[in-house]
């Protein structure tokens, strides 16, 4: 019984030590007002986008990209993306909104809208699983939820 219950504390420590980073998988939740530019007349507004890209990056806030050598996994509409860190980087999940669909060239899925999450200090691994969610719709949407320990 002893050992049952070591083992159980043993996996709750380890688990409390993993972090789990989710991309939305759509942003904005719902129409945004913009302000519009001195001079014109009328409303602009910016519409809920989908996930077009995610990625694990490492240095500055919306610096240059310094990739550590990803090992990546693909299966048919699924892709898992391991990658290691120093504890001392500075790391961060990057979500991205309003390129075309996933898998396309960069330059089609690189979308105007980031959202940047920090990866805290002391985590020298993550998996980012990338996945196609099965829907008619087009393009069709994915998730993205990043692993860390």
């Amino acid at each position: 019984m002893k050992t049952l219950l070591l083992s159980c504390c043993l996996l709750i420590s380890c688990a409390a030590k993993a972090q789990v980073f989710q991309c939305p998988d759509s942003y904005p939740g719902a129409d945004t007002p913009l302000g519009v530019p001195a001079g014109l007349q009328g409303q602009a507004r910016l519409q809920p986008s989908n996930l077009s890209m995610a990625y694990l990056y490492v240095g500055e806030l919306y610096g240059d990209q310094y990739m550590v050598g990803p090992d990546v996994a693909h299966s048919n509409g699924r892709m898992d993306i391991r990658q290691g860190f120093r504890p001392e980087d500075k790391k961060w999940l990057v979500c991205v909104y309003g390129g075309n669909e996933w898998g396309g060239d960069k330059q089609s899925v690189i979308g105007p809208i980031q959202i940047w999450q920090k990866i805290g200090p002391g985590i020298t691994s993550c998996v980012l699983k990338v996945r196609k969610l099965k829907t008619s719709t087009y393009p069709q949407p994915w998730t993205a939820t990043a692993e860390c320990k």
